[in-house]
């Protein structure tokens, strides 16, 4: 009994495995082609399913027929992405990386919120298909049919891909491009239009998938979140996929183009008065900005704006603990999360648990998280672009379920801190949020003066020099890993800092409020926006996103119609594309124009 319930369970997964490989063979394809992460691939897949639903219910056809109509709308849509916004991301001249994952996970976002206020975030289903509900038994292990035709489309799109990228001429222009953009050029190959037929392949495959899968998923908006993440961890962690219808990378080793010379000196202006005097110049424009902050609760006395204000510090320094590691060193996290609810979690679990005052709480979440930062960076820092990237998104929702399914930390309930009266020993207050409002006050100045020591400090010409150019940095005698490590835990300790008081503000935790992903994405946007690797970019991007993001979801986004998320999404591509190098470039260039 055991035996065949374990075989029963084999075949399922395999069968599941297969659709899996298709959307993920469609990733694979567009990343192994214009080394270009999809992260708006899990929502390609909900929008096939969508189609494929609506196909269904309004001109009864039946999944099976809508599946080639679904993959033929999906190749237009993924060209026509690739030509409005993502060969504008990979033209970027700074940040280039950066672009690329910001304007497609905006896209993502877009899309999501799209469809909430078209569709509604209700769950559909496709009830009645021809294959729907029935079975198979097969030397008495009983297949669902659905499932079985899903697995065989899968491995049949899999055999068409390989003869169409070994035995067409299309296929070998995409390996040719795959291999030297440049040099297709001089052969006559348009390079956009084999990117934009490739980018339609990838949305085809996964189009057909999300076909498939509308016979026996429910449809939702965030259908395509789970399926994704699965397709990531594929790509990530799969075999090399050049050994599989040659598309993708190594995971280590030197990059396919060798040593390439620094994009910048390693250190700049080291004896020059004017460096010296900027450093000078920045703090006293600091300490002048965090005294005009300190007298701003004097005369604003709503406590909803209150509230933004706090949360604005808030950001502030997180994203300037997140500019550490993401910006200076140019290691890309969206696994910050983590190291976020490491924080909250351990004060409200000291404190609930054991009567341990927050302010210990605080430090040992920071050295937890920091701890961990380093034990996870020994594996994820062998990784390198788009890879580090999906391994750190990786392991912050892993953790995310952990903590969702551990019973002693509250599971998916959560934690309740118990209020007991306006203390600054514990840290609670109830009859004013200005103590909240002095403490992100301190903790944004502190994580400001800890950025503005360590970017003239060796550490900062380290991690700038490892960002620049890892292979020539450590030619130099940089020890590259140690510098990450280093980042690493500086970065993770605020972090964590910033999701005690997180826990303490609100009073109350759980799993998806403090590990979610959306925290991640909000410590890495306001460097996004205001100058990624910059002292004042981290600052001047929360002052403009988080009010807006919080007026946007106060004001609109209450209806669950989805328009905050495209207000938010668009706003995100709209700076990931208009402003690479931040608004703090635009002084620079300013500053640069008056010198001349």
């Amino acid at each position: 009994m055991i035996a065949e319930t374990i075989i029963q369970c084999l075949a399922s997964g395999l069968l599941m495995g297969l659709l899996y490989g298709l959307i993920a063979v469609g990733l694979a394809l567009i990343f192994g082609l214009m080394d270009v992460v999809n992260f708006a691939h899990g929502e390609f897949l909900m929008i096939a399913m969508y189609a494929t639903f609506f196909l269904f219910a309004f001109f009864a056809v039946d999944p099976l027929l809508a599946a080639p109509l679904v993959a033929a709308a999906l190749f237009v849509f993924g060209a026509v992405v690739y030509l409005l916004i993502v060969r504008f991301a990979v033209r970027a001249k700074a940040n280039a990386g950066m672009v690329q994952i910001f304007s497609t996970f905006g896209l993502a976002i877009v899309m999501r919120g799209l469809s909430q206020y078209f569709f509604t975030p209700d769950y559909r289903s496709i009830t009645h298909s021809w294959l729907g509900g029935k079975t198979v038994s097969i030397a008495g292990i009983f297949l669902p049919v659905p499932q079985l035709a899903g697995a065989l489309a899968s491995i049949a799109a899999f055999v068409a891909l390989y003869f169409f990228i070994n035995r067409t001429d299309f296929g070998r222009a995409l390996e040719a491009t795959r291999e030297d953009a440049g040099a297709v050029a001089l052969v006559g190959i348009d390079k956009n239009r084999v990117f934009a037929l490739g980018w339609g392949l990838g949305a085809a495959l996964v189009g057909l998938a999300g076909a498939i899968m509308a016979m026996f998923f429910y449809i939702y908006p965030d259908v395509g979140a789970s399926f994704a993440l699965i397709a990531y961890v594929t790509v990530d962690h799969g075999t090399d996929p050049a050994a599989l219808l040659k598309i993708g990378r190594h995971l280590r080793g030197l990059s396919a183009g060798g040593l390439h010379p620094a994009a910048r000196p390693v250190r700049v202006d080291l004896m020059d008065k004017t460096f010296a005097q900027r450093r000078r110049r920045d703090l006293i424009v600091a300490a002048c900005l965090a005294v005009i902050a300190a007298l701003v609760p004097l005369f604003v006395k709503d406590v909803y704006v209150q509230n933004i204000m706090v949360l604005t510090l808030m950001y502030a320094a997180l994203s300037q603990s997140w500019n550490i590691l993401g910006g200076y060193c140019g290691q890309i996290s969206l696994g910050h999360a983590l190291y976020f609810g490491l924080g909250a979690y351990t004060t409200a679990l000291l404190f609930t648990k054991f009567g341990v005052l927050p302010w210990f709480g605080m430090l040992g979440g920071g050295l937890i998280s920091a701890a961990i930062a380093m034990a996870l960076g020994y594996p994820c820092f062998r990784l390198r672009g788009h890879y580090f990237v999906i391994a750190t998104i990786v392991i912050a929702e892993i953790a995310l379920l952990l903590f969702q399914n551990w019973n002693w930390a509250g599971a998916a309930l959560g934690i309740d801190i118990p209020v007991r009266g306006d203390s600054w020993l514990k840290f609670q207050f109830t009859r004013s949020k200005l103590p909240y409002f002095y403490f992100a006050l301190a903790l944004a100045c502190v994580a400001w003066l800890v950025t503005w020591w360590l970017e003239d400090s060796k550490w900062g010409y380290w991690w700038r020099a490892v960002k620049d150019n890892p292979d020539a940095a450590e030619s130099l005698g940089v020890v590259v890993f140690n510098s990450k490590m280093g980042a690493a835990a500086v970065s993770a300790f605020l972090t964590a800092v910033g999701g005690s008081f997180y826990a303490q503000f609100v009073s109350y935790i759980d799993p998806e409020s403090v590990m979610g992903f959306q925290f991640s994405l909000l410590m890495a946007l306001p460097a996004v926006l205001g100058g990624i690797g910059t002292l004042w970019g981290p600052v001047l991007g929360a002052v403009i996103l988080i009010p807006l993001t919080e007026l946007t979801r106060s004001f609109i986004g209450g209806s669950g119609r989805g328009v905050d998320l495209i207000v938010y999404g668009t706003l995100i591509v709209l700076i990931s594309l208009a402003r690479p190098e931040g608004l703090v470039g635009l002084f620079s260039r300013r500053r640069k124009g008056v010198a001349r």
